[in-house]
């Protein structure tokens, strides 16, 4: 008789590494990233169920001692079997290449505070300096999981609302690193109140529904647990820290304003040079006319160009979107220790404030269109001086790319 062949037994189904979402990716890739200096049970927490508790397992590097807590305290956190059992084959690996498992494991049983509660991160903000369209930036954070943040960042503007926003996981560290980056690129940011980074973000969302046009998916997203956490500020944020008698009520001297517009930080503060072409046409005009006139003369007309493009480019709106502007540029010079300057910005935005007279204009509106003028006809007489003149227009920072 022919021996019948054995059918070979079917082997036991392992367990599959479990697939992941991009959002489940980043987040196990942000854990591991922060082995190092995490807390084991905010870790743990982070893991919202033993699927995902599995896929981290597996990649976790099995030949450091500070992963035993870690394994311990997955071991603790998650009564499923799947779990447990890579867990042990983790323990088994370090406890062969000679790391203290059970020196820790006992410890553990000891109740010794290897598996302390994790402290919460408090959210933060930080707001970088007005640019001279209105654009900055505005970085803010809030809490995810224990060690873990969403970071929300993003670029508003008074007059064109939200430009960009971006929302993502990062730890502690990649945290750091955006917002050098970030600083770097539309700084420096300072830090500020949850408050006052969501009611920017909120007043930039407004715009956007003025302008009827969608706000980014992720603000959106993040929007309601802003209006839970924060109340929205309904003045400018410079005022809870200047006490208000300090805020100053007379116009500065021309010589402040002159050194104000010239602080670095507002390099970028100019007319935009379309709404400005006109005028400009109108005063190289005058320099270059045929009729025999005196330089007073000259001088005299050009005021008088320079004075009716003011009234016509800043009407009233204009002029309380530009007051606030110096008001949070108030903010950011306080926030630097700038006190000199936070009085001038302070100074600038109270000079808006005022109405204008027959007698009396707006020395402010007259020394900012003449710093434009003086700009752009610089750029125009010099040749190498052109492309400076592009850079100042593009120079919004609608323009900055996120990190």
């Amino acid at each position: 008789m022919t021996q019948r062949k054995k059918k070979p037994s079917p082997k036991k189904a392992s367990h599959p590494s479990p697939s992941l979402t991009p959002e489940e990716e980043a987040r196990i890739q942000t854990l591991l990233e922060n082995i190092e200096d995490g807390d084991p049970v905010a870790m743990v927490k982070a893991l919202t169920g033993p699927r995902l508790a599995r896929a981290f397992i597996e990649r976790l590097p099995l030949n450091k001692e500070e992963i035993i807590p870690l394994l311990l305290a997955l071991r603790e956190g998650f009564n499923d079997k799947g779990v447990r059992k890579t867990v042990r084959l983790g323990l088994y690996k370090l406890k062969q290449q000679g790391l203290p498992v059970d020196e820790y494991d006992r410890q553990g049983n000891r109740g010794t505070g290897i598996l302390r509660p994790p402290e919460e991160e408090k959210p933060v903000a930080y707001v970088g300096p007005v640019d001279g369209q209105g654009f900055r930036a505005v970085l803010i954070t809030l809490q995810n999981h224990p060690r873990v943040l969403d970071v929300g960042m993003g670029i508003i503007s008074d007059q064109e609302g939200i430009e960009h926003f971006a929302l993502g996981p990062a730890s502690k560290r990649q945290f750091r690193e955006l917002k050098e980056d970030f600083s770097t690129e539309a700084g420096p940011l300072v830090e500020t109140s949850l408050a006052h980074g969501a009611t920017l973000l909120e007043e930039a969302y407004e715009r956007h529904q003025a302008l009827e046009r969608p706000a980014p998916a992720d603000y959106v997203e993040i929007r309601k647990r802003l209006k839970e956490k924060v109340t929205f500020l309904k003045r400018p944020v410079i005022y809870d820290s200047i006490p208000e008698p300090s805020v100053p009520r007379d116009i500065p001297e021309k010589d402040d304003l002159e050194r104000l517009l010239d602080h670095g930080l507002l390099d970028s503060w100019l007319v935009p040079f379309d709404d400005l072409k006109p005028y400009m046409e109108n005063f190289l005009q005058v320099e270059q006319s045929p009729i025999l006139i005196t330089d007073a003369q000259k001088r005299e007309r050009e005021k008088e160009i320079q004075a009716k493009a003011g009234e016509a480019l800043y009407p009233p709106e204009k002029r309380r979107a530009l007051m606030r502007r110096f008001e949070e540029m108030a903010h950011v010079f306080f926030k630097l220790d700038q006190e000199d300057f936070t009085f001038l910005a302070l100074g600038a935005a109270a000079c808006l404030g005022k109405e204008e007279t027959l007698l009396q204009k707006n020395p402010l509106i007259d020394l900012f269109v003449e710093k434009s003028f003086n700009f752009y006809l610089e750029a125009m007489n010099n040749p190498e001086e052109e492309e400076v003149s592009r850079q100042a227009q593009r120079r919004s920072s609608s323009s900055i790319i996120l990190p």
